[in-house]
């Protein structure tokens, strides 16, 4: 028993110092303590998503009807309604014609080879809430293209 007890001891003895004089692949540096950091709200990294959503973009022509679904819906729900207009060249989704609205969106849809091009656009009828009909414009995109909306982020009211 004594020999298996110092057979272990010795053990532990030389993977303790095989331990300590491994130099490691990696050091570990000290933390400044006067290390500046950034907080961020949610709402400051949503409007950065939407500002960097694309205003024009494609979509696959399998994904089309899901994406001017979406549209439809976006005007039943953000505006007095809309006015579809159908040309050889495009498709138009618009609430122009609808002086009540703060905010006129505009979605032209052209078809292309391999799917349809996309032109979202927002307009402020108050001059004084232009950065918000951007976003506006940014939101529609973002739903119609990927299906995400953020309704916290949508005014109504210019």
């Amino acid at each position: 028993m004594r020999y298996k007890l110092a057979l272990t001891w010795i053990s532990i003895s030389f993977l303790l110092q095989s331990c300590a004089t491994t130099k490691l692949p990696y050091t570990i540096e000290r933390v400044d303590p006067e290390l500046q950091y950034e907080h961020e709200s949610i709402e400051q990294i949503l409007a950065q998503e939407l500002a960097n959503t694309p205003m024009q973009f494609t979509v696959a022509i399998p994904d089309d009807r899901y994406a001017w679904e979406r549209a439809r819906i976006f005007f039943a729900e953000h505006t007095s309604g809309a006015r579809e207009e159908i040309t050889e060249q495009q498709t138009t989704l618009s609430n122009r014609d609808k002086s009540g609205d703060a905010f006129v969106y505009l979605i032209e849809k052209a078809s292309r080879s391999d799917g349809f091009n996309y032109k979202v656009n927002c307009l402020a009828r108050n001059p004084n809430a232009l950065s918000q009909a951007t976003r506006n414009a940014q939101n529609l995109a973002r739903f119609v293209r990927e299906g995400k909306i953020e309704l916290g982020m949508i005014e109504n009211n210019g």
